[in-house]
């Protein structure tokens, strides 16, 4: 479990000191601060201990494939061609 003082290191290299976490059911709810003292962090995320770095790291999400409705109707498929009824 997460501790407060404990690293939290993002997938972008910046880390952030915790002050707090509680388990919830989508990962850990938490409050940081950065180690420079520039911003304050908080969030929910999955963590994971990197016990060679001594840090708490986010877990990879796994890649989910976007139903063809969620995407922009610009980036949809064309579809079939509409062929003319016969008049």
């Amino acid at each position: 479990m997460p501790q407060a003082g404990e690293i939290l290191m993002l997938s972008d290299g910046r880390q952030f000191r915790l002050s707090g976490a509680e388990s919830g059911p989508r990962g850990w709810w938490f409050t940081a601060a950065a180690v420079d003292g520039s911003s304050i962090l908080q969030g929910n995320l999955e963590f994971a201990w990197d016990p060679e770095a001594r840090v708490w790291r986010e877990e990879r999400a796994r890649p989910v494939e976007p139903s063809e409705t969620s995407l922009p109707r610009s980036l949809r498929g064309a579809g079939a061609p509409k062929q003319k009824q016969p008049g």
